[in-house]
Parts: structure tokens; C-alpha cells; sequence
């Protein structure tokens, strides 16, 4: 799975690995992970987040991902989807 922009994919994949490696130490925290709307649209992210999930085994709930206002309020149409998808 490939992403348009490959550093969307590092970056959600980075926050994955620090909440990863945060968890094993024993803390509980929660780390944002900033995106703009973007990517949002991009059917693949999904597929990468839940990739990402199965990878590190860091518990959902530990990540808060966090959309640009101005491109989610341009492309609310289409960032509805995926972002539902998200606060599950």
C-alpha cells in the first residue's frame, strides 16, 4: 500500500512507533498525529492505519489524528468517510 504522498505514510507510521514504544515502557499517553485534509481522501490511509495497528500492536485508542481545518472544511465531502472511520 502506497500512499500519494509518501511522507503522510511516514508520519502516520512514525506516530505509531513512538506510541509503540511509549506504551512498552509502561506510560500511558496519547500522541497526535498531525495530517492535513488531504490524505484524508486517499482510500489507502485507512488501509495503512489499520496496517499500522496490526504492526505495532499500539491500542487505537492511544493516537488522536489531527486535520488542517481550512482543507477539511474545503473537502468536508469527501473527508467525511475516512474520518468517520477514524473515531471509531
Amino acid at each position: 500500500m502506497r500512499l500519494d504522498d509518501p511522507r503522510n505514510a511516514a508520519v502516520v507510521s512514525a506516530g505509531f512507533e513512538a506510541s509503540a514504544e511509549t506504551e512498552a515502557a509502561g506510560h500511558d499517553v496519547v500522541f497526535e498525529i498531525n495530517l492535513s485534509a488531504k490524505p484524508l481522501v486517499d482510500e489507502r490511509l485507512t488501509d495503512h492505519i489499520s496496517s499500522e495497528i496490526t504492526r505495532t500492536g499500539v491500542n487505537p485508542r492511544s493516537l488522536m489524528f489531527e486535520v488542517t481545518e481550512t482543507e477539511a472544511i474545503i473537502n468536508i465531502d469527501r473527508a467525511r468517510p475516512p474520518s468517520a472511520w477514524l473515531s471509531r
